[in-house]
């Protein structure tokens, strides 16, 4: 028997598919807020107390206020809890470019440009969210702009392009068409190098010529011919 499919059920789950895909690439993308969005919404919590590791709505810690700010205005909707983490996920800013909304970094330490050289911020030090002078702050290290009004993706630190002067990799050439050197090539006279030969070697199995054979004499000595008859015995 063939499984029949409501109409409506299916109908629900493609329309859940699609919402949920939308909420998906919302995330991803950033949702378009824009710097001032971002910016009110942290001054919005002026006066809020400064407790480590919290992001609001009632309590904040330097980095929370920055994580609360990006999301409520729908710029990011998971900032990163660690300060100088800022400087490696934003697009860095130079200090004659500074704007209202991007982010300064200190030592530990996450902080909004708010203009007129202030920057918002939970201070652990006064213990509660308020404007400190930059000129108090000291040196930074590091100025990042979030994705205002636009992709994540695109305002994220680009990657190093490859280097160009890398030789590309050539397809192979079939052994049938390679070009070997000629194994019989003869060099020049001059530069070849022949290994020296002893000029003479004994041959083995050579023979002599008998005139050229020493040969000494045998002495033999004289046979006496006086020697007595052999005496014979009696034959009886």
């Amino acid at each position: 028997m063939p499984l029949r499919v409501n109409p409506i059920v299916l109908l629900g789950l493609i329309i859940v598919s699609v919402l949920t895909t939308g909420v998906l690439a919302s995330a991803l993308a950033g949702g378009g807020g824009t710097a001032s969005d971002a910016l009110g919404a942290a001054e919005a919590q002026m006066g809020k107390p400064f407790v480590m590791a919290t992001d609001g709505p009632d309590t904040f810690s330097c980095v929370g206020l920055m994580r609360y700010a990006l999301r409520t205005a729908g710029v990011d909707p998971d900032a990163p809890w660690v300060p100088e983490e800022y400087l490696s996920r934003y697009a860095p800013v130079a200090p004659g470019d500074l704007q209202p909304g991007d982010i300064v970094i200190y030592p530990g330490w996450a902080t909004m440009y708010a203009g007129n050289g202030q920057v918002v911020n939970a201070n652990e030090m006064e213990g509660f969210v308020t404007h400190t002078s930059m000129d108090v702050a000291g040196e930074p290290l590091g100025i990042v702009r979030p994705p205002y009004g636009g992709q994540l993706a695109q305002q994220l630190v680009p990657s190093a392009q490859p280097d160009e002067t890398i030789a590309p990799v050539t397809d192979p050439v079939p052994v049938g068409q390679q070009q070997l050197p000629a194994v019989d090539e003869q060099l020049p006279l001059e530069q070849q190098q022949l290994p020296v030969v002893d000029e003479q070697l004994p041959v083995v199995g050579e023979q002599v010529p008998a005139e050229q054979m020493a040969v000494e004499p045998i002495p033999v000595e004289p046979v006496p011919t006086d020697l007595p008859a052999a005496e014979l015995p009696a034959q009886f």
